[in-house]
C-alpha cells in the first residue's frame, strides 16, 4: 500500500515485507498443526491470508533478490504455494 500510495521511503513502515513473510510463516504452521481445526480461523484471518498471498506473490522476486526474505524461510515459494493451498482448503 506505501508503494502504491507514493509514501516517501523515510515514512514507510520498517522492515513490513519481512514481517508480512514472518506472519506467512505463522499462519502456514497453524494451519499445518494437526490439532488446529480449520474453521477456528476467523472470517477476517481467511480474508487476511489471501490479501497476503496475493501480495507476497507481486512481492517474490523483488524480495528474493534484495534480501526482504527473512533468513529462517529457506524457500519462500514453496512456503507461498503451501499457504495457498491450505488456505483454500480452509
Amino acid at each position: 500500500m506505501e508503494e502504491r500510495l507514493k509514501v516517501r521511503r523515510k515514512f514507510r513502515y520498517p522492515l513490513y515485507k519481512p514481517l508480512m513473510w514472518h506472519t506467512a510463516s505463522y499462519y502456514l504452521n497453524l494451519l499445518r498443526k494437526k490439532g488446529t481445526k480449520k474453521k477456528s480461523l476467523k472470517v477476517w484471518e481467511k480474508e487476511g491470508i489471501r490479501s497476503l498471498c496475493s501480495s507476497l506473490q507481486i512481492w517474490i522476486q523483488q524480495s528474493v533478490e534484495t534480501g526482504e526474505v527473512p533468513d529462517c524461510i529457506h524457500d519462500p515459494k514453496a512456503l507461498l504455494k503451501d499457504l495457498k493451498t491450505l488456505a483454500k482448503a480452509s
